[in-house]
């Protein structure tokens, strides 16, 4: 080429390789534009090339995430595992401080019980009732404190712990106004429901073991490490004491599985918390109604609160189980069908909110 006056252009020189070191002040100095000599412009060219490989190494990971439908190449799906849902509501929940205060009621019971007892004594009238009974027996060894606070706490408290969990998982997000805005990812419905109920499942467990352990630990401080007594006066060692309360606190734990279907069930179909977690307890509180009307006793089998106390057969000689099967059958009904009640209503939902 030729410039103005009809002179050739000096040619640029090619360059052959790529430095690997020189003067960084291209890249740090000041951002004025400089005059590049071939070493510097090797070095941009190393940097240009490192920075491609590391669009290239994010490109490839991105593409890793999506899947085409077959036949479908214009309807991308991401595909996301269940098990990054469940850590992303489970999280979700651990960040709230409204499980911490739940959590932390049903720890604080146990130790009011056992400071009760121990600055005032056993009630002097247990009126003939099966609870009263294992409070007249909690002072003679602390392992009784665990069946003391799972009769306690389970009509009432530990539904109404459960039923805040279960029922604000769905309701809470269209409340919130980001239910739509969650649905938005490419995830389906299904799948969604079954990551909330997962989480939904381990607070409720939490909430199940949290009020025994809490009540082992007060008891056997205040109380001593000693064979456990039952109102029967049946006598069990502190091991069989020990593997015994917690097959009891096990089961309790199956038997919320009701109040965990139904509280979940309404969660999908109305956009209020308090709607969803008051109907869960409302539930309950109706089934323990009719459970104590003898009149009715022909569908006292058919209710979810009838063989809660079922657990007290682990505790008498010899040990009787058969209550405790029909009530984990029961429990299973009412929970799978809630659940798939709930599905059902879920899929077919017009998400506004």
């Amino acid at each position: 080429m030729r410039n103005r006056s009809g002179a050739k252009k000096p040619r640029a020189k090619r360059i052959s390789s790529l430095p690997t070191s020189g003067d960084s002040s291209v890249f740090f100095g000041s951002p004025k534009k400089p005059n590049l000599n071939p070493s510097q412009i090797g070095q941009l060219a190393t940097a240009k090339q490192l920075a491609k490989q590391g669009f290239a190494f994010v490109k490839r990971q991105t593409a890793n995430l999506f899947k085409t439908k077959k036949g479908d190449m214009h309807t991308p799906t991401v595909q996301l595992e269940h098990n990054g849902i469940f850590a992303v509501e489970l999280f979700k929940q651990l960040y709230r401080t409204r499980t911490y205060l739940a959590l932390g009621v049903l720890g604080a019971i146990p130790i009011l019980i056992t400071l009760a007892l121990k600055i005032g004594g056993v009630p002097a009238n247990p009126q003939g009732s099966p609870q009263y009974d294992f409070f007249v027996v909690a002072t003679r060894s602390g392992l009784e404190m665990p069946l003391v606070t799972l009769m306690s706490v389970t009509p009432f408290l530990l539904v109404a712990v459960v039923a805040i969990f279960a029922g604000e998982s769905v309701s809470g997000e269209a409340s919130w106004g980001t239910l739509k805005y969650l649905l938005t990812r490419p995830v389906s419905r299904w799948r969604l429901l079954a990551a909330k109920l997962s989480t939904i499942g381990i607070l409720s467990i939490a909430a199940c073991i949290i009020a025994p352990v809490v009540g082992l630990v007060s008891g056997v401080i205040a109380f001593g490490w000693h064979s456990v007594v039952t109102p029967e006066l049946q006598l069990f060692s502190p091991l069989q004491a020990i593997w015994r309360s917690t097959v009891a606190t096990g089961y309790v734990g199956v038997e919320m599985t009701s109040v965990i279907g139904f509280s979940f069930m309404l969660s999908t179909m109305i956009d209020s918390p308090i709607g969803a977690i008051g109907g869960g307890v409302v539930f309950i509180i109706v089934s323990e109604i009719l459970d104590s009307i003898p009149a009715l006793k022909t569908m006292h089998d058919i209710l979810p609160t009838h063989y809660w106390p079922a657990w007290g057969g682990l505790f008498i000689q010899p040990m009787y189980l058969g209550a405790m099967e029909k009530g984990i059958v029961v429990a299973a009904v009412y929970f799978l069908l809630t659940c798939t009640v709930a599905w059902w209503w879920f899929c077919r939902k017009d998400i506004l909110s």
